[in-house]
């Protein structure tokens, strides 16, 4: 009898641990599409679900065919919606071959990872402006 009780304390345990991570959990992000404007410029579409009334921020980026920074942001998300879509015209080094948002967290929590330039390369400034 102490046994099984043990197990089930440790079961219930492991069951609370798992929920209130899952509370926690604060926003989900989706790319939606992007499109090269320019060698230059790429426009980011994507989409984020988190509780209502929460202001993130989203890291995003872009790297060329060797897998290398070719842009880099971080973008306020305001409290709002649930579900919101952003955009976000992003300024580029170079074409890009894949763009990917690294994910959302509350303003000053974002842990991703952080930019890749090559050393001595500059990150262009964001967003891209005309």
């Amino acid at each position: 009898w102490i046994l099984g009780g043990l197990l089930i304390a440790v079961f219930a345990g492991a069951l609370v641990f798992v929920g209130l991570a899952i509370a926690r959990s604060t926003g989900a992000s989706e790319l939606l599409t992007w499109e090269v404007r320019s060698p230059e410029r790429v426009t980011v579409t994507f989409a984020v679900r988190r509780r209502a009334g929460e202001a993130l921020e989203c890291a995003i980026r872009a790297q060329d065919r060797t897998s290398v920074d070719v842009a880099y942001a971080v973008v306020d998300v305001p409290a709002g919606q649930n579900s919101v879509q952003q955009r976000l015209e992003l300024r580029t080094l170079t074409v890009p071959n894949v763009v990917e948002v690294l994910g959302c967290a509350p303003r000053g929590e974002l842990s991703v990872i952080s930019p890749q330039f090559p050393p001595g390369v500059v990150p262009p400034a964001q967003p891209w402006t005309p």
